[in-house]
């Protein structure tokens, strides 16, 4: 720091002159700092004998000062007018650089106004003679201001002066010295310095570590009412302009520097260390449901901002609140950018026909998926959900893979900042593939809103192949189908399974058939209409009436838009086998055909039969018999071309009612060009 003295600097300017009493006359002339005003003053004094002026004053006549030319190239302004009286003291725009002086710009003030016998200062013996008073553009901290007067050089030749000469500046005349000799010799002195403004810091945390405090102290010691302001900076971007600001978020390690400036521009700066105390960081990872069930046995990595792993634990059972997923971790070194994963190899599971329509409805922009959700749609890893992953999801439902690419499980990420406060963050999972998050912990989706209602009784011979049909119990716009059905492989044996549906996709046997659907363009059904047809035989004989299917967990239909139906049930009938021998029985030949076909069919006994074709869907294309029969074989024919048949699959199915029983019975027949 540069010494603080009331005047900074001292420049001399001599002319030593043989006055009538033989004395030597000199004047010297200085800039000083006014601290009480804060502006620069232009000084005269006179040592030794006094000077006596003529009656007037040559113009103009200059007083100059110079500052490094980095400073200012503004002109400076005279605030008061002192001496001479009557006169006054005014700086030309014209800022003067001088070749001879690169480094300098020169300010030159203009002494004019009238003349007359008060038109010059007294320059008496002793005397301090306040010139006039002038500020400088307040950009920086002006130090390194001076005078230069009464020179010869620069002049006016010299390049950047303008035709200037300071030789002509502030040239007084005594009587009995010939010719007007310069009285002042030039001369330049050191610079007027501003001692810079005291400043200190320092830090300190709240007993909880989570607020940074800040604090600054500053005082000028030449400002004019002692005021000075603040600017704080730190790592991380931090800024502030309080004198004493808190840091209550992203505290970041490092250096915190405020720099203090006083009135006059000056500054100082003082630095403090920041090390961000240990913190402690625990949270819960839950499935990314309502629900959300707490996942015990996930692993939970922390790293740092380098990524470099720091400490790993594996979720448990919380002992004090009795929640699971519970992970913490306690004094950790403080610092930003601390990132939290996990990874679990839990059962998995929880993938239907409605996350391959989610998956379907992503890909054409109607069902938007994002963070965690977007991940697990991207079952094959490839960092893009396409078709390919809602056909991996389809078969995986169906057990015809058995993995996928990007794995089971993925859990979310986090980035927490560390210090004294506790930090809270959870961590979301899913299965990969389960898209609207409806796994349950116990390794299935949640349960379906499903059952089977009784239609009617078929029979059916033993040995003897037939189509079993799965109605609809209500009208619905179906976007997506999962059933998972069992039935008594001892009893039935499923051959094969078709539907109106495209792209159905179903895996058969070993007493279980697994169907999935999902399509972005609805199927429309009515209340009975059939779903999908499935041809099996029945392998032993059966007494009474006995159901064919039960529905397993997991098993969903849902809506175009992906929500499943709660109150949508499935229509089915128990299946006999008959007690006599002669049976009731139904068939066509040929089958396929091209123009028509014959149905033959055995009645056991006299009853009503009512025989009707239908489409895949279940609507009715024409009724084929609606009457009383008596036992025995009967016969008609179906024409293709008078029902106006396309190619394709269709139903024939007969209601037989009989002393109060009723057996349905249905079988496909095939419509070939």
């Amino acid at each position: 720091m540069k010494t603080n003295v009331r005047i900074l600097a001292v420049i001399f300017f001599f002319i030593a002159v043989l006055s009538a009493s033989g004395q030597v006359s000199q004047v010297q002339y200085e800039v000083i700092y006014n601290p009480a005003s804060c502006l620069y003053e232009a000084h005269a004094h006179v040592i030794g004998a006094s000077l006596a002026y003529p009656s007037t004053i040559p113009y103009p006549s200059k007083f100059s000062v110079v500052v490094p030319a980095a400073i200012s190239n503004l002109a400076f302004t005279v605030v008061q007018n002192v001496n001479p009286p009557g006169m006054s003291w005014s700086q030309s725009n014209n800022i003067y650089e001088p070749a001879a002086a690169p480094g300098s710009d020169f300010h030159a003030f203009t002494l004019s106004g009238g003349g007359g016998g008060n038109a010059y200062p007294l320059f008496a013996m002793g005397t301090d003679i306040l010139l006039f008073k002038f500020s400088v553009p307040n950009i920086a901290c002006e130090n390194s201001i001076r005078c230069f007067i009464n020179g010869v050089d620069p002049n006016s030749a010299q390049p950047g002066m303008a035709g200037l000469d300071f030789s002509q500046a502030f040239k007084t005349y005594q009587p009995g010295v010939s010719g007007g000799v310069n009285r002042y010799i030039s001369n330049t002195g050191n610079p007027v310095s501003l001692p810079i403004p005291a400043a200190t810091s320092s830090a300190s945390f709240s007993p909880d570590g989570s607020i940074l405090q800040l604090a600054a102290t500053g005082s000028s010691v030449l400002g004019c009412d002692n005021t000075v302001s603040y600017n704080w900076a730190g790592p991380g971007g931090f800024t502030s302009p309080a004198q004493n600001p808190s840091v209550t978020t992203n505290i970041t390690p490092g250096t915190y520097t405020v720099t203090v400036m006083d009135h006059n521009g000056c500054t100082n700066a003082s630095s403090t260390v920041v090390a961000v105390p240990a913190g402690n960081v625990s949270g819960y990872v839950v499935y990314d449901n309502v629900s959300a069930e707490g996942i015990n046995g996930v692993t939970v990595d922390l790293r740092n901002s380098s990524n470099v792993l720091v400490a790993t634990t594996v979720t448990a059972t919380n002992s004090e609140s009795g929640q699971p997923g519970y992970y913490s971790f306690s004094s950790i070194a403080g610092g930003p950018g601390y990132k939290l994963s996990g990874t679990f190899s839990g059962s998995w599971g929880g993938n239907n026909g409605t996350d391959d329509l989610i998956v379907q409805l992503n890909i054409i922009g109607t069902y938007p998926l994002a963070e965690l959700k977007q991940v697990v749609a991207d079952v094959n890893g490839s960092t893009t959900v396409t078709g390919l992953d809602a056909l991996f999801i389809k078969l995986r439902t169906l057990g015809s893979v058995t993995n996928y690419p990007a794995g089971d499980w993925k859990i979310s990420e986090a980035i927490v900042d560390l210090s004294g406060s506790p930090v809270t963050q959870g961590l979301t999972a899913l299965c990969v593939g389960d898209v609207n998050g409806s796994y349950s912990m116990g390794g299935t989706k949640a349960a379906a809103f499903l059952s089977l209602e009784e239609d009617g009784v078929m029979t059916v011979p033993v040995g003897e192949s037939f189509t079993y049909t799965i109605r609809s119990s209500s009208a619905a716009d179906l976007g997506a189908m999962t059933l998972f059905l069992k039935y008594d492989r001892d009893r039935f044996e499923v051959l094969d399974l078709s539907s109106a549906a495209n792209d159905m996709k179903y895996v058969a046997g070993d007493g279980k058939i697994a169907i999935v659907w999902a399509d972005t363009k609805p199927l429309n059904v009515n209340d009975g209409d059939v779903l999908f047809s499935v041809n099996m035989k029945v392998k032993e004989k059966i007494s009474g009436s006995s159901p064919v299917f039960t529905i397993g967990a997991g098993s969903e239909f849902a809506d175009i838009s992906a929500n499943p139906y709660e109150n949508f049930n499935l229509k089915v009938s128990k299946v006999q086998t008959p007690d006599g021998s002669q049976a009731l029985s139904m068939g066509n030949y040929p089958n396929p055909f091209v123009n028509s076909t014959s149905i033959t069919y055995t009645l056991p006994a006299s009853g009503h039969v009512r025989l009707v074709l239908m489409d895949l869907v279940g609507n009715t294309i024409r009724t084929l018999a609606d009457r009383e029969e008596n036992a025995g074989v009967h016969n008609l024919s179906v024409d293709a071309a008078a029902l106006q048949l396309a190619p394709g699959v269709y139903l024939y199915r007969m209601t037989y009612d009989n002393a109060g029983s009723t057996v349905v019975k249905a079988q496909k027949m095939v419509v070939t060009r």
